[in-house]
């Protein structure tokens, strides 16, 4: 695969990383301005529509890795190693 590409994406998988670690806890219910979404729900969407793409490109990658239904607490520690998880597979 073409090095960059995977620069690209490691520095993106970085950056919202660290977004992630910066927002406090209690701003995670906060509501985003589209859709209606609150930043969790924003990083689990994030996360499950990597698990979409991986479903058609490399299903085997999928094991271990969960979807985050809009119910899941929202919470930093899962929120974090789920994107880690996924990002990895991705």
């Amino acid at each position: 695969m073409d090095e960059q590409l995977l620069e690209t994406w490691t520095i993106h998988n970085r950056i919202n990383a660290y977004l992630l670690d910066n927002i406090a806890p209690e701003a995670l219910s906060g509501t985003a301005a589209s859709k209606g979404r609150s930043v969790a729900e924003v990083f689990a969407h994030m996360h499950n529509n990597r698990l979409a793409w991986l479903v058609p490109a490399a299903p085997d990658l999928l094991s271990g890795l969960v979807k985050l239904e809009k119910q899941t607490p929202a919470d930093v520690a899962v929120l974090r190693r789920s994107l880690e998880d996924s990002g990895e597979a991705i």
